[in-house]
């Protein structure tokens, strides 16, 4: 939430959240002008559908390469933390790297999966390994 709330007041957009049928989330992203998601099935829908898509993964033990969204203009933010016993995401007990995930990063992630395609990006593609 805390994040949610920063990344709202620094991008000046809104900020949505909630359960729906798969149909309407696909209608709902397509309008969406970007889409910031941990990775999930919401983040590989927008991305499917074209919208600027942000996926995070902030597990150090993720598999961003394998996992990544797919689409025109996505781009990734990796956390900085280092997971003290590299735990999985079935078996991390707390998710502290979610909560010391940076905004600025995420900004910035926004800001590259916005450019149009086919405009310069971060060296490697669109992938951010901060």
């Amino acid at each position: 939430a805390r994040i949610a709330r920063e990344l709202a007041n620094e991008l000046g957009s809104p900020t949505i959240a909630g359960l729906t049928t798969l149909g309407t989330f696909a209608a709902a992203a397509l309008r969406a002008k970007y889409l910031v998601s941990m990775h999930s099935g919401p983040m590989h829908v927008a991305a499917a559908v074209g919208t600027p898509t942000v996926g995070v993964f902030p597990l150090q033990v993720d598999f961003p390469d394998r996992w990544r969204p797919l689409g025109p203009r996505v781009a990734l933010v990796r956390a900085r933390y280092e997971c003290p016993k590299r735990d999985l995401i079935e078996t991390c007990p707390d998710y502290a790297c979610v909560g010391a995930l940076d905004s600025r990063d995420i900004v910035a992630a926004v800001e590259r999966a916005l450019r149009p395609e086919g405009s310069p990006s971060v060296p490697g593609g669109t992938m951010n390994d901060s």
